[in-house]
């Protein structure tokens, strides 16, 4: 167990895991967590492990037979383990699919109190130590991710990496999927579009687009990372999150001397130097970020159109202000590139749809999938975590009150697009806190919210 807790990559998460299967002797009819719970009690993190997660599984909202109704999830993000996890909760039989076999992103993420105590309660702490610790209100993508694909392997979801969706399949009047390679899978009950942004599930079923809201004309951000050596100098940098309203003097500072435009720049210390900020095009024209002025914004930011050579030039001078040490180096990817990205967040997407009935099977939609994150407002993982929570609310009512004629079904889907539009304006001072609150959307939505289910 000590191996699994502190494995790293999903190459060692997964052998690690298997060694553990390898070792614990489950007792006739007695499934893997509970042999594990009774043979690991006496280590002092599994102990607590184990405390933290059967308080939730205790919580009266898990008390729901759904044994027999069998979900898969495509996409294996924050979202799409939100979601199994809290639909493993719930008793149901869970299969996560995911084509990428690594995790690797670095990139930050900021939480909301409601997620950090949510996360606490899944006992994030055990598997990361410095999670919520003081202030720190956030956690690199790939340090979340481990903890919640440990969470999912120790409740029983089945999870199969490097396996890509491909399209639906009708057999009858039922639907399945086909994934390359192939899978069997049991009948499924529910299919949860977890696929981020572009999602495949949102195409291959047509679910309808909201038209894009545009913000500004053009609104570009950049992401980067500079490795971390954690040298005391590196220690000693303090985070930040500004913006040119509130710091005038020190953004016309950064344009006087470097020609660098920025409305906003947030810097986190974590296993990188992480960097998101938000330049205007002007100044990356200026400084030959962009080598032509096009037409639309995705010509503009295509990589044909990028000079790298700029790119680490301009990210290089704004780590320099903020005091990252020349010895700390551009971080690269898992494919041995640079870790910087320009990306375009002038309009956001949402689905009109974030539940399809094909009776009596439904097709849902949680994170990005359904709704792209607006990255100034930290909105991205809060509100995937949100979704997962309606969406196995959704799932608990469908099972607790036996509601599986077709009409019933879509009063429920109408309920979730209900909780989906208050969803999607939510923000961190608008969600109660995660204490008060249980599965049900109405005990997480203030501001006169109320009614729902």
């Amino acid at each position: 167990m000590n191996k699994f807790k502190e494995s790293e990559s999903l190459d060692d998460i997964l052998s690690s895991w298997q060694s553990v299967l390898d070792t614990v002797q489950a007792a006739p009819g007695q499934d893997v967590y509970t042999a594990l719970k009774e043979k690991s009690y006496e280590i002092f993190w599994c102990r607590q492990l184990f405390q933290d997660i059967e308080k939730k599984r205790q919580h009266s909202d898990y008390d729901v037979p759904a044994s027999n109704k069998n979900i898969v999830v495509i996409g294996a993000g924050p979202a799409g383990l939100l979601t199994a996890i809290e639909c493993r909760m719930l008793g149901a039989n869970v299969h996560v699919i995911e084509k990428r076999n690594y995790i690797t992103r670095n990139n930050i993420l900021h939480l909301w109190p409601f997620t950090v105590d949510y996360l606490k309660s899944l006992a994030a702490k055990v598997f990361y130590s410095k999670f919520g610790t003081g202030s720190i209100n956030h956690i690199g993508t790939k340090y979340l991710q481990r903890i919640l694909i440990k969470i999912s392997l120790l409740i029983g979801i089945n999870l199969n990496f490097g396996v890509e969706f491909l399209s639906k399949q009708n057999e009858g009047n039922k639907i399945s999927i086909n994934s390359n390679p192939s899978l069997q899978l049991p009948p499924i009950d529910i299919l949860v579009g977890a696929d981020g942004d572009g999602s495949v599930i949102v195409k291959e079923f047509e679910f309808s687009h909201a038209k894009k809201e545009t913000f500004i004309n053009v609104s570009l951000g950049i992401t980067f990372n500079f490795v971390n050596n954690h040298s005391k100098e590196e220690m000693q940098l303090r985070e930040f999150a500004i913006s040119r309203q509130f710091a005038k003097d020190y953004f016309q500072s950064l344009k006087d001397k470097y020609g660098i435009d920025l409305e906003n720049l947030v810097y986190y210390r974590g296993e990188t130097h992480y960097f998101v900020m938000t330049p205007t095009k002007e100044s990356l024209l200026n400084r030959q970020v962009f080598i032509s002025n096009e037409d639309t914004t995705s010509q503009l930011i295509s990589s044909n159109n990028i000079s790298m050579d700029k790119l680490l030039s301009y990210v290089r001078d704004v780590a320099n202000v903020v005091g990252i040490p020349e010895s700390c180096e551009i971080e690269q990817t898992h494919t041995q590139s640079p870790d910087v990205a320009i990306f375009d967040f002038s309009r956001s997407k949402k689905t009109d749809e974030v539940v399809k009935v094909f009776f009596p099977q439904l097709v849902a939609l949680v994170g990005d999938a359904s709704l792209a994150p607006f990255w100034p407002q930290g909105t991205g993982c809060n509100r995937a975590l949100l979704s997962a929570l309606d969406t196995a609310w959704m799932f608990r009512e469908i099972i607790s009150k036996g509601k599986e004629d077709a009409q019933s079904l879509q009063d429920i889907v109408d309920q979730r697009a209900k909780s989906f539009t208050k969803m999607r304006t939510s923000l961190a001072e608008s969600i109660r806190p995660f204490t008060k609150t249980s599965l049900n959307p109405d005990s997480r939505y203030g501001n006169g919210f109320t009614g729902i289910y």
